[in-house]
């Protein structure tokens, strides 16, 4: 994938995305005034979070971007977008995440790895909805490690002893690999909403290999709808 930056204006602000879904977008944008409760089934379960099917790539049209910011109107005002601290017991449908990033495009899988308070969050979609992201060889990714397994598993609700460490072990090698060996201060910031999947505790041992010295408590698994780069002076 050739790398490229997507621009558009919304007023005086310039705006830059890492990706875009336009299922996800049409999907959400032509739903009713119960947009989180209607939109049930494998999207709820999670599976299958990368979608499979014929999208538009390069950058997205001025429609794509109304419809996106149609969705993001919405989810401010909508209780059932939760914020990544928010996510409790009662699972959301979608929610929404700020913090430092990294991404990674290994195969047909694009992932995007990211810290929010003491949540590392872990995206997956569509690489070919991806923006501007270096696709990465399979080679560049540990043999022992397998984010898309991990993904599944905790989507399938398997509970054992590896579950977990796998998880964690998926996240810190996207955040660690798709950083370019940047700084952990250098790295951007991004914003997103995401189809919820799941979360799991994370294992410090295991989150301790990303590079990321604060404190992680868990990870929180979905699909997203959009990923934006912010500006880095946005929340600390």
């Amino acid at each position: 994938m050739r790398a490229k930056i997507v621009r558009t204006f919304r007023g005086m602000t310039v705006r830059v995305f890492w990706y875009i879904s336009k299922t996800k977008v049409d999907n959400y944008a032509g739903a009713d005034r119960h947009w989180t409760d209607r939109l049930g089934g494998h999207v709820r379960v999670g599976l299958p979070l990368v979608e499979v099917g014929v999208e538009a790539t390069g950058p997205p049209d001025r429609g794509l971007v109304e419809r996106l910011e149609h969705i993001e109107r919405r989810a401010k005002h909508d209780d059932g977008v939760l914020s990544v601290v928010e996510i409790g017991a009662e699972p959301p449908v979608l929610f929404r995440y700020e913090g430092r990033s990294a991404r990674i495009v290994v195969g047909e899988t694009f992932w995007v790895a990211a810290v929010d308070g003491s949540s590392a969050v872990l995206l997956t979609g569509w690489a070919g909805n991806a923006i501007g992201a270096t696709p990465v060889g399979a080679s560049k990714i540990s043999s022992s490690v397998n984010p898309m397994w991990a993904v599944e598993e905790l989507v399938k609700g398997t509970e054992n002893e590896w579950s977990a460490a796998n998880l964690s072990d998926a996240w810190a090698t996207i955040f660690r690999d798709g950083s370019s060996h940047l700084a952990v201060e250098a790295l951007p910031r991004t914003q997103g909403i995401a189809v919820y999947a799941g979360w799991d505790r994370a294992v410090e041992e295991n989150v301790a290999r990303s590079g990321w010295t604060e404190p992680i408590e868990r990870v929180v698994v979905g699909s997203p709808i959009f990923v934006e780069q912010i500006a880095a002076t946005a929340r600390p």
